[in-house]
């Protein structure tokens, strides 16, 4: 199916794709806010208790948790490189040294 077969099916008014116009613009929106708190952010320091995307440089996807248990460890969740991202692409740094607090700057060694 071509781009113009797709628009054409997304503008119908048939119900039946109606959830999928919804799911696709909801993509969409992912996406776009994605890459604008990607550009947002990139180059500026990184602390605990900001939330960031990690973003894999030479396959351009972000690691991304899923709601499924990793199959070695059942203790642990799957991790996987999603091209796009979703809401399992957001990480928050959580300092576990008693010697780091929330907004401190993350520094290499840091434990």
């Amino acid at each position: 199916m071509d781009q113009r077969q797709w628009a054409d099916l997304m503008n119908s008014n048939d119900p039946l794709f109606a959830d999928l116009r919804f799911k696709y613009e909801n993509s969409r929106r992912e996406k776009e806010t994605n890459w604008m708190e990607f550009k947002r952010t990139a180059g500026h320091p990184v602390r605990y208790g900001s939330v960031i995307q990690l973003h894999h440089v030479d396959s351009k996807k972000f690691l991304t948790q899923s709601k499924d248990r990793a199959w070695r460890n059942r203790l642990a969740m799957e991790l996987s490189l999603e091209q796009d991202g979703n809401q399992g692409s957001w990480w928050k740094l959580v300092a576990t040294d008693k010697g780091c607090a929330e907004g401190d700057n993350v520094l290499y060694g840091d434990q």
